[in-house]
């Protein structure tokens, strides 16, 4: 069961950081800010979907004894938390620097 909801989770998100990514690329988009802003923030997008997911492969070989090393285990999962971490903090301040450049155009 855990597995489906993983997977629906990985493509739907993959999906749509895909899809970001293929709407945000086109160069007239990004004259301004926002453009770029959100076409970083779709390919971060894409390497949070596939790091989530690695992480659970990780924990589903760790569970049926395919993978034993829970020295690397450890390891592996204090990395992947920090690497989740600053790319979730990196996504969360593009997002506040398009909401601010929208301000801006705004007031203008």
């Amino acid at each position: 069961m855990s597995v489906g909801i993983v997977t629906m989770m990985f493509l739907i998100g993959f999906i749509g950081g895909f899809l970001s990514v293929v709407t945000f690329r086109v160069k007239k988009i990004q004259i301004n800010g926002c453009g770029l802003y959100l076409f970083v923030s779709g390919w971060i997008s894409l390497v949070i979907v596939c790091v989530l997911m690695i992480k659970f492969v990780q924990l589903i070989l760790l569970q049926t004894k395919v993978y034993n090393n829970l020295s690397i285990f450890r390891l592996n999962c204090i990395v992947l938390d920090v690497f989740i971490k600053i790319l979730l903090a990196i996504n969360d301040w593009l997002d506040a620097c398009v909401s601010i450049e929208r301000i801006i155009t705004a007031k203008q």
